[in-house]
């Protein structure tokens, strides 16, 4: 196994709005990244052995739209909101080798077929909202 330098190749679009009453942005991303390496290590109940994995040629692919608005509703008071959604996925398949601890032996070494699987740990859409009160009704309606 090879060790290569890890790439990144990203792009995103973003488009503004400002109105009097309403400003927002929607913005388009794209990235890859290619060539990375991962490691873990953990203890191997069927070895009796504490255990590494390395992964190499690790690719993967993110895209997504995410939109930002904040409306006023009246002088005092305004509501903002964001939506995002994102596909991650994996867009290769990877190598493995897998060794014990103190020693130097290979133990096993095979390909991951992870192309096309999407990535754990993200979450494909979110959304967020809520209402803002300025400063100018806190400073005059204060009971």
């Amino acid at each position: 196994m090879t060790s290569r330098a890890k790439k990144m190749y990203a792009l995103d679009a973003s488009y503004e709005v400002r109105l009097p009453w309403l400003r927002g942005r929607v913005t388009a991303f794209y990235s890859e990244i290619k060539d990375k390496t991962r490691s873990m290590s953990f203890y191997d109940d069927a070895r009796a052995a504490f255990s590494n994995f390395v992964l190499s040629g690790v690719g993967t692919k993110h895209a997504g739209i995410e939109l930002g608005l904040e409306g006023k509703i009246s002088p005092a008071l305004s509501v903002n909101g964001a939506l995002s959604y994102g596909h991650y996925t994996y867009n290769t398949n990877p190598s493995y080798i897998q060794t014990i601890d103190n020693s130097n032996a290979i133990i096993d070494r095979d390909i991951v077929y992870w192309k096309g699987l999407m990535l754990s740990g993200n979450t494909t859409d979110s959304h967020y909202s809520r209402a803002q009160v300025s400063d100018f009704m806190v400073r005059h309606f204060r009971h």
